[in-house]
Parts: structure tokens; C-alpha cells; sequence
């Protein structure tokens, strides 16, 4: 199990470091520049005046150094959620980034970061849901009982978050990942409902220990059922073009109509999404670009779909990608110990010598390919005092022309 469970992670870190440069792009813009995404790709064709927001191919995000902290902190018995937190606030830093290692870390791992790296105590008001945090949690799957496992899920979540949705989509993961490995037989979409009907009922058995946890386990319970609802009408419609449109509309809970893709940044649209682009598709090759393809939140849904497609189907990712993504050997590395269960400590000290090189190495071609950029020259912001002074000297300079003008041909006459 273990070494499945280092693989799965190992195929996530794949994932995110192949949606990491198209993260923030719309899916209409991808199509229009890329008509064939295979490997790991760079973004400039498709940034033209927006250079700022290159980021290097072959690398991975925060989300894949979270899930290798977690793996070093994780065992047989539960997380050590004092050395993961330790672990986080004695990273390096980095110069010229505020998050050190954690690159284009989101609001709630940034939030996390510097309370962390600040000495500022760990309780926290976050309740934005983050989608980033999903991949984050998969090292769980070592643990070996799974009321402990869901309970571990809970409280590394609420390191970064208090989001209901978001703590839920982690558990219904973790849960579906082991029914993947356990049930090769069924497709990934009928499995996701199964799981999601054993999700619904752990949390209902553990509502004691999510409460001592600091939870109101009502709102996770409902968010829960939430995921079940879609799960069931996800199974009931045939047309697969459909999908997306039916994640938006339970995500959207106020009805406002502003939820239109499913690759934006919510674990209630990234998870169903990965989970509907795996049950299409059963070559991992293909997985990658489709999820890579939607853009948006594309680390974490390619991340997720990544994960779900090794623990389905049993394959591996392909060489195109194993073989050229950046730091290679001490990745490979860090998988075998998660495998080997022993020395995952290591894997701290291997992070803290390996990313900051990485990150600053980013930070210096970006600079490179953005120094000729000219620096837009920020509008200074007017007072309304000083916008009424400048509105009269306009009118009056205005008039006074127009007053010299008429006079000039008066005398002229």
C-alpha cells in the first residue's frame, strides 16, 4: 500500500507541475494559442504582454512541496501536526518572493505561511474555500485506520482554512482514492458515489472527535451531502457535455450565476471535475492535457486528475513527463523513502536544500525574460478636492479663451 500510495503522490506532483504554468489562463484563450499540449509546456505564446505571469516549465507549486512535507510528517498512526507546522515556519526563505518556497502559494497557504514564519498562533478566522489543498492531503493514505485518517484530514485542513466544503472534498479524496485501488471494475464516476455514501457515513460516525477538533460538524456533514446529491446526478445523465454545467450549479448555492467553469479555485467544482475528466478517459497522457486544457485552478485539477487516474488504472505517468520535470533524481528520492517507510525526515531536510535553489533559479529567468517590460507607472489617485480644483481651472482657462476670442472680434470689426 505504500508504495502505491508514494506513487499516486509522485503521479500529483506530475499533475501539478504540468497545469503550474497554465494556472490563472481561460480555457477559450488555451484552445487559441495551443493546439497541442504534450509535455510540459511554456506559457509565453499565450502571455504576449503579460510576461509577468510566466512561470518555468517542468516545476511544481506549493501544493507538491506541501504533500511532501506532509509525507514526511505522516505515519502508520496519524500526521504530527507540530512538525509539519515546525517544518513550515523553518523553511528557507527566499529573496524576492514573500512565500520562500511555497511557489504561487494561494491565499490560504500564504495566510498559513506567514502566521507560521511570524511566531503568530495558529488560531485563525480563514473560511475561504482552496482547492490547493486537496493534492496537499493524499500522504494520509498512509495512515492506517481511517476514522484516524479522516480526523487527520480535518485538522490539517484547519491549519490553513475553516472552509466546510472544503475539509469534505479532502475526506470524500482520501476515501475515494482507497476505493479506486480496492475496485479496478467499476468506472471512477460510479466509484466517486460509493464513496462519497462511506464518506457521508464516517463523518456521521466521527461527529464527536470533528467537534473536539474545533469543527460544528453540521456544516461539514451538509457539505458532505452536498457532494453526494451531485455525485448521484452526476451518475444520472448520460450526456457527459453536461457535467460542468451541473458542478457550477451546486457550487453556485446562492444562485447567482457566476460560477460558470469548473476549473475555478473551490474543492466542490476541482474535485467533481477531476473525477468526471478521469472517468472519460483512461490514457494518462490524455488525462493531463484535458485537465491542463481547462485552465483556471489547473495545479489542482491536474494534480487531483493525476492521482485518480494511477490509482484506477495502475499506470504510471508517462516518461514525457517523469523524465524532463525539474528536480528529478531528489524527487525519485523522496518518493522511495514515502515508499520504504523509514527516514521520512529526510525529506525535510531535502526540500530545505533543494527549493530555494529552484525558486530563486525561476525568479532569474523570469527576470530575464521580463526586463525589457516597461514598468507601468502607477496613476497617482486623485483627492476630490484636487479633481474639483483641476474641473474649475479647466472651465475658467476654457472661458477666458473664449473671452479673448469674442473680444479680438469685436475690436476687429
Amino acid at each position: 500500500m505504500n508504495r502505491t500510495t508514494a506513487d499516486i503522490i509522485f503521479s500529483s506532483i506530475i499533475g501539478d507541475a504540468a497545469g503550474y504554468t497554465f494556472t490563472g489562463m481561460k480555457k477559450a484563450h488555451i484552445k487559441a494559442i495551443f493546439r497541442e499540449i504534450t509535455g510540459f509546456t511554456d506559457p509565453a505564446p499565450a502571455l504576449k504582454d503579460n510576461m509577468q505571469r510566466w512561470k518555468k516549465p517542468g516545476l511544481y507549486s506549493s501544493i507538491s512541496v506541501n504533500s511532501l512535507l506532509t509525507a514526511a510528517c505522516t505515519d502508520k498512526r496519524g500526521l504530527n501536526l507540530k512538525e509539519y507546522t515546525k517544518a513550515v515556519k523553518n523553511s528557507p526563505e527566499v529573496s524576492g518572493t514573500e512565500s520562500g518556497i511555497f511557489r504561487d502559494a494561494g491565499e490560504a497557504e500564504k495566510n498559513f505561511i506567514f502566521r507560521m514564519q511570524n511566531g503568530e498562533n495558529s488560531e485563525h478566522h480563514f473560511n475561504h474555500p482552496c482547492s490547493r489543498l486537496l493534492p496537499a492531503v493524499l500522504p494520509l493514505l498512509l495512515i492506517k485506520n481511517e476514522k484516524d485518517r479522516l480526523i487527520s484530514a480535518v485538522n490539517f485542513i484547519s491549519l490553513f482554512t475553516k472552509s466546510s466544503s472544503t475539509i469534505a472534498c479532502s475526506v470524500l479524496l482520501l476515501q475515494l482514492i482507497e476505493d479506486l485501488i480496492a475496485e479496478k471494475d467499476l468506472k471512477i464516476l460510479k466509484t466517486a458515489l460509493i464513496s462519497a455514501e462511506k464518506t457521508k457515513e464516517d463523518i456521521i460516525s466521527s461527529q464527536n472527535r470533528i467537534f473536539d477538533s474545533g469543527h460544528n460538524p453540521d456544516y461539514i456533514l451538509s457539505a458532505s451531502d452536498s457532494l453526494l446529491k451531485l455525485f448521484r446526478e452526476l451518475n444520472d445523465i448520460k450526456d457527459s457535455s453536461q457535467y460542468e454545467k451541473i458542478i457550477c450549479n451546486y457550487a453556485d448555492i446562492k444562485k447567482t450565476g457566476l460560477i460558470t467553469r469548473a476549473s475555478i479555485n473551490l474543492p466542490e467544482t476541482i474535485l467533481p471535475m477531476a473525477v468526471v475528466l478521469s472517468d472519460l478517459y483512461s490514457d494518462p497522457e490524455m488525462i493531463i492535457e484535458t485537465a491542463v486544457r481547462e485552465g483556471g485552478a489547473s495545479s489542482s485539477l491536474t494534480a487531483i486528475s493525476a492521482a485518480l487516474t494511477t490509482a484506477h488504472h495502475g499506470v504510471q505517468m508517462p516518461e514525457i513527463y517523469t523524465g524532463s520535470i525539474v528536480n528529478k533524481k531528489r524527487l525519485s528520492a523522496m518518493i522511495d523513502l514515502i515508499a520504504e517507510d523509514k527516514n521520512r525526515a529526510v525529506i525535510i531536510s531535502e526540500i530545505y536544500a533543494a527549493e530555494p535553489g529552484l525558486t530563486s533559479k525561476e525568479l532569474e529567468e523570469h527576470r530575464a525574460k521580463t526586463k525589457n517590460i516597461p514598468v507601468l507607472k502607477e496613476k497617482k489617485v486623485k483627492s476630490r478636492g484636487e479633481i474639483e480644483s483641476a474641473l474649475s481651472k479647466h472651465v475658467v482657462e476654457s472661458w477666458t479663451k473664449m473671452d479673448k476670442a469674442k473680444w479680438k472680434k469685436e475690436r476687429n470689426k
